[in-house]
Parts: C-alpha cells; sequence; structure tokens
C-alpha cells in the first residue's frame, strides 16, 4: 500500500499547478488560493459559469477553450487567476466542455508573469501547457525547449471583476512524465491564439 501512495504521489509532483489543483478540489481540500469570491449563503447544487473563452487552431485546427468556476464545498472555485493592477501572475485554465472545472482532458492552461500597470502590461515571462489526452502520462509544454508568445490587450480591474483580453501562440514539445528528456520531434503548435475572460473576484 506505501508504494502506491508514493507512485501517486510522485505523479502528483510532476503535474502542473493548476491540475494539481484540480486533484486537491476533487478529493474535497481546501485548494487555498485558487478559490474566487466570497463563500455564497447557502450550498445548494454544484454549479458551473463559463467565464470566458481562449480559442486558437491547434496543428492547423480551430478549437476553443473555457475559463470556468463551480459552486462548490461552500464557495466558488476556479483554476484561474488574474494579475492585480497590472503586475502579477496570470494563470488561465481553459477547459474543452462548459460544465467543469475538473477534467484535465485536452486542457489548456496560459501561464503568464506581468509586471506594468493594466494600460500598459508588460508580460515578462510566457508559458503555455497543453494537456493533450492524458496528462497522467505526459504532456506538451512550451518549457520543454519549445516557445510561447502571450499578449495583453486589457488588463482592466473594476468591481471586484478582471477583465483579460489578449492573443498568444507557441509551439509545444512532448514530454512524457517517464522521460527526462522532451521529444523534440513531436510538437503542438498554437496559432492565431486569443482570450477574453471575465474573472470573477467577489459576489
Amino acid at each position: 500500500m506505501s508504494r502506491i501512495l508514493e507512485t501517486l504521489v510522485a505523479g502528483l509532483r510532476r503535474l502542473p499547478f493548476a491540475a494539481f489543483a484540480t486533484v486537491l478540489v476533487a478529493c474535497g481540500a481546501d485548494a487555498g488560493d485558487v478559490s474566487v469570491g466570497k463563500a455564497a449563503a447557502s450550498t445548494g447544487s454544484s454549479t458551473v459559469e463559463v467565464l470566458g473563452e481562449i480559442s486558437a487552431k491547434l496543428n492547423g485546427e480551430s478549437r476553443t477553450w473555457y475559463v470556468t468556476r463551480e459552486y462548490k464545498y461552500g464557495r466558488w472555485i476556479s483554476e484561474s487567476s488574474p494579475a492585480f493592477r497590472g503586475k502579477g501572475t496570470v494563470f488561465l485554465s481553459g477547459h474543452v466542455s462548459k460544465d467543469t472545472t475538473t477534467n484535465p482532458v485536452d486542457l489548456l492552461i496560459l501561464n503568464a508573469h506581468v509586471r506594468g500597470t493594466d494600460s500598459d502590461p508588460d508580460v515578462q515571462s510566457a508559458n503555455i501547457t497543453f494537456a493533450g489526452a492524458d496528462m497522467w502520462l505526459g504532456r506538451y509544454g512550451s518549457e520543454y525547449g519549445g516557445e510561447a508568445v502571450i499578449t495583453f490587450d486589457t488588463i482592466s480591474n473594476s468591481g471586484g471583476e478582471t477583465r483579460l483580453k489578449g492573443t498568444f501562440s507557441g509551439r509545444l514539445p512532448y514530454k512524457d512524465n517517464s522521460s527526462a528528456n522532451p521529444d523534440l520531434s513531436n510538437i503542438v503548435a498554437l496559432d492565431s491564439g486569443e482570450f477574453d475572460v471575465n474573472l470573477i473576484l467577489s459576489d
């Protein structure tokens, strides 16, 4: 049993933050800084809201992902988080389905460290991850010797909401979780990427 647990923990450590937070939420744990908004007055049934869309051509095929939040465990939970007043880390997690916040299949993650101001954001670093069919086995990522460009047209904070709008592109090599080196012959190309998301920070 202890060996099974060690294997599970080792697998979780290889996941990017968003997927790891997904596992915590799915298991009923407190995911801390992945929660968005104040706790609602009543628990009720689970409700998923779409906060915006991410679209791109993936290897030439037009694809759409949805940024969502879910009311669960007495509060709103989302894998996505904004920069505040043009500073910090923007983390957008896009799902292929409008009614989930926890499905890692074909998950697309845009991650950018931003400085400057809302009106003039300066992207210091960018990373893009695509889960593909099974993140437990491997994933595509710009950090594996690829490239990622994320540009913000809009970062605006108003009334407890943050509007994020911009473009992106990337070349993402594949890395098997059991391998130390990425497969540079297996690369996902993301072109003509756009995102328009309104993250709700409070209700």
